[in-house]
C-alpha cells in the first residue's frame, strides 16, 4: 500500500472472527487521518468481524450513538466522545439503529510521533490505554482531536510541528487520567478461541442466548468455553452479555422516548425485574434515573 493511501489493508483472518487492519505510516511523520473530508459511519448490527490495528487509533464521534467493544470492556458512546485504542487491541463499533454514528479517526505511532519533542514527552507515547473518553471526564479531549484533524487538513508550513505538540498534549491528558486507573486490554491471540462467541453476543444480544449455544459456536465444551472466556475477558460469558444489554439500554434511554418496559424487551430481557436488577448493578443507577442523566460517568 502506498503512503497516503486511505484504503485499509485487510490481512487474512485469524482463527475466529478477527482481522488485522494495518495502516502504513510515514516514519518521519507517523500520523494519518483517513476521513479528513467526510465522516466514517459505523453501521448498526450485524458485524461480520472484529479487528485490530498495529498503531494507536484515536477517534472522535461527531454524530449519533452506539456501543463500542474494546478489549474486555463494553462502552456506550455518543456525540462528543473520543475513542482511544492501543495497538493490537481487538475492537468494533456499532451504531444504534435509531442514531447512526459518524466518526473521524487518527492513526498514529505515538512513540515515533513524540521523538522530536523533549525526553519527558517521549515516554508518554508508551501509554497502553484503550477506551472511550466522555466530555465530562476530559472536556478538552474532543476539541483537541478535532484541532489535530484541522491542522492536518490545512497542511501549513508549521503544521507538522503543531501536530506533534498537540499529540504530546493529548498524551499528557491520557497520562493524568490513568494515574489511578489501570487499563484493561485483550490481544488478538488471546481472543482467537472465543471471538466467534463475542461477535455473536454483539450481534444478537437482543435474543435468548445460552452458554451451550456459545460453546458450540467455538467448538469446545461448556466448561472449557467458560474457563477460556473468563481468563480472556475477566468476566463470565453471561455477565458480559448483561453488560452489552445494559449499555444498549442506556443508549435507548438517552436517544428515544420508549417506555422502560419496551427498552427492556428490545435489549433481550423477558422480565422488567431482571432488567432493573442488572441495570442498577451495572450502570449504578435505575433506568428512570439514567434517563434523567444520572448514570455513572464510566457506564
Amino acid at each position: 500500500m502506498q503512503k497516503g493511501d486511505e484504503t485499509l489493508q485487510i490481512c487474512p483472518k485469524l482463527q475466529g472472527s478477527i482481522r488485522a487492519m494495518p495502516i502504513q505510516l510515514d516514519d518521519s511523520f507517523p500520523i494519518h487521518a483517513p476521513y479528513l473530508e467526510r465522516l466514517h459511519y459505523s453501521r448498526p448490527h450485524p458485524a461480520d468481524h472484529m479487528h485490530y490495528h498495529l498503531t494507536t487509533e484515536i477517534g472522535v464521534c461527531l454524530q449519533g450513538s452506539g456501543i463500542f467493544y474494546i478489549g474486555t470492556r463494553v462502552y456506550r458512546y455518543q456525540r462528543g466522545d473520543v475513542s482511544v485504542i492501543a495497538p493490537n487491541v481487538v475492537h468494533i463499533a456499532q451504531s444504534d439503529p435509531e442514531s447512526i454514528s459518524g466518526w473521524k479517526f487518527l492513526d498514529v505511532d505515538l512513540e515515533k510521533m513524540l521523538l522530536g519533542l523533549s525526553p519527558e514527552y517521549q515516554s508518554l507515547g508508551q501509554s497502553a490505554f484503550s477506551g472511550i473518553i466522555h466530555p465530562e471526564q476530559l472536556p478538552g479531549m474532543a476539541p483537541l482531536v478535532q484541532s489535530i484533524l484541522e491542522e492536518l487538513k490545512e497542511k501549513s508550513d508549521w503544521g507538522q510541528q503543531l501536530v506533534r505538540l498537540k499529540v504530546g498534549e493529548l498524551c499528557v491528558m491520557l497520562r493524568r487520567m490513568l494515574q489511578n486507573r489501570a487499563p484493561l486490554t485483550v490481544l488478538p491471540s488471546l481472543m482467537n478461541e472465543i471471538s466467534t462467541a463475542v461477535l455473536y453476543i454483539a450481534n444478537h444480544y437482543q435474543e435468548p442466548i445460552t452458554l451451550q449455544q456459545l460453546a458450540d459456536m467455538c467448538a469446545i465444551s461448556c466448561t472449557s468455553f467458560r474457563r477460556k472466556f473468563e481468563r480472556t475477558m475477566h468476566t463470565s460469558p453471561l455477565e458480559y452479555l448483561y453488560h452489552v444489554r445494559v449499555k444498549a439500554a442506556i443508549n435507548l434511554l438517552k436517544t428515544t422516548e420508549l417506555p422502560i418496559t419496551e427498552v427492556a424487551s428490545r435489549v433481550g430481557y423477558q422480565t422488567l425485574s431482571s432488567f432493573n436488577r442488572h441495570f442498577r448493578r451495572i450502570a449504578g443507577a435505575s433506568p428512570r434515573d439514567c434517563r434523567r442523566g444520572g448514570e455513572s460517568a464510566w457506564a
